[in-house]
């Protein structure tokens, strides 16, 4: 059950466990993020014989601590292309593979405390422009805040 109260979002699915192959051309250690992105797209490359081992469920570690957080803008192009691209192939898996993996796309909001915090955000939110992520409408103002976050303080913020 996907549940947005920050638990473990457990998959249906299983994955059959069993005799492990006699030989693997790739093993990967950890079904984690990382390891289980490194299987699948070795697999979509073309490799044959790709193992990937968990000791637990797929996701379980650490990695369903950020399930559907995927900030995509880094401090480089290169960053925010692999973000952007791992944002846009998660929604993707479910229909490719036909298994309900619990993916939640969710958002932030980065509050500008004081008007030097809302300049460093306005030239943030202008490289993520240059890089295709955002656009200028992502800085709003307090006003706009208070209504989308009930009880928020307008005083609190400059943006």
């Amino acid at each position: 059950q996907t549940r947005l109260d920050n638990t473990p979002v457990r998959p249906e699915f299983r994955f059959p466990s069993g005799d492990l192959p006699a030989r693997a051309r790739v093993v990967v250690i950890g079904g984690g993020v990382i390891g289980a992105s490194t299987a699948y797209h070795l697999a979509k490359q073309g490799w044959r014989d790709v193992l990937l081992l968990e000791r637990n469920a797929i996701g379980a570690g650490t990695t369903w601590h950020a399930a559907g957080m995927v900030s995509q803008l880094r401090t480089s192009n290169s960053l925010t292309r692999i973000n952007k691209y791992s944002a846009e192939l998660y929604p993707a898996l479910e229909a490719e593979t036909g298994h309900a993996f619990g993916w939640l796309r969710v958002g932030s909001l980065v509050v500008g405390s004081s008007a030097d915090r809302m300049t460093q955000l306005r030239r943030t939110v202008a490289m993520a422009g240059v890089f295709g992520v955002a656009g200028p409408g992502w800085v709003v103002g307090a006003e706009r805040v208070g209504g989308c976050v009930g009880g928020w303080g307008q005083g609190e913020s400059h943006g």
